[in-house]
This record gives C-alpha cells, structure tokens and sequence, in this order.
C-alpha cells in the first residue's frame, strides 16, 4: 500500500475523531452527537432530492425527443454531496455542503467532467470484448428432419443422434431424490 493510501485510509480517520473531540469541548458533546446525528437525514433528504430532478430532466428531454441537457453533472455532484453529508464525520459534512455552492459545482464539472464522462462510457473503465471488424459468423445451416413414421408428433422411442443435451438421458451421476 502506498504512502498516499496508508495516510487516507488512517489519517483520516484519526482527523474526523480528533476534530469531533476538538468541537465537543468547544460547544458540549450533546450539540456535537446532534450535529452529527442531524447530517444522516438531511444527507438522504439531499440524495433524494437530487434523484427526483435528474429523473424528471431525463423524463422531460425524452419528452422532447433530445438528450439530456447538462444538468445530469449537477445532480451527481448534488447527490454525492448528500452521501457526504449522510456520513457521520464533520469534515465529510463540510465538503458536501461545499459540493452544494453552484460555484465550486462548476469548477469541480470543469476539472473532473472530462473524467466522468470517459470512465462511464467505457463501461466502467472497462471496454466491451472486441469480435474482430464483424459481428457474423459464417457457416453453413444444416436443418436435419427426422423422417422416421411418427417421429414429429409425440415423445421420441430412443435417442435420434445422441449428440446433445436433448437426446441425453438422465445422468446416473445425479441421484434423485
């Protein structure tokens, strides 16, 4: 693990608590527990009001028979900012609440929109498997009709070709039961 990822993954943590104790001696630790308990639904009531309105702008460009506009950027941001006010944690709370102001919504979309965009249209990170320049494969359909007296109508008398899993009887690797 890297330098980078051992300080975020244990600095930061340790930032949160040391912060909390910091606020809880300044203003009690009952206001504290309730500012950190009031971020969980007002973080949902966010998220789900960003939901709404990314749903009703899909809805409404489908209506009209064009794209989404690029409001769908703006809604994201709004909807990562209410998982990070859902988060019990006052610095996550202060980085939702600055991902709210339109300003730093614009700037993060200018940096990081380019990003988002390549990152979701290939799946993921992640390329669709290629089959060459075509799709089809070329060959040749044989269709074999059994002409035997009453082979088309009714359950076979035995195995016809016994070359697949249709004319295969039952296994005696399974038992039933």
């Amino acid at each position: 693990m890297s330098f980078k990822r051992r300080l975020m993954f244990f600095g930061y943590p340790l930032l949160e608590i040391i912060t909390i104790v910091g606020v809880a001696q300044f203003i009690g630790w009952g206001w504290t527990i309730l500012v950190l308990i009031a971020g969980i639904p007002i973080g949902f009531a966010i998220m789900s009001r960003a939901g709404r309105s990314a749903f009703s702008s899909m809805r409404e460009a489908s209506r009209a028979g064009r794209l989404p506009d690029g409001t769908a950027g703006t809604h994201a941001l709004a909807f990562l900012a209410g998982a990070l006010i859902a988060i019990p944690g006052l610095w996550t709370d202060l980085a939702g609440a600055l991902l709210l102001v339109p300003a730093v919504q614009r700037r993060v979309s200018r940096r990081y929109g380019p990003r988002v965009t390549a990152f979701t249209t290939t799946a993921g990170g992640m390329r669709p498997p290629s089959f060459g320049t075509s799709d089809v494969i070329r060959g040749t359909v044989i269709n074999v009709d059994d002409t035997r007296p009453g082979a088309g109508s009714g359950p076979r008398n035995g195995p016809r070709n016994g070359d697949g899993p249709v004319d295969a009887g039952p296994s005696s690797a399974v038992e039933s039961r």
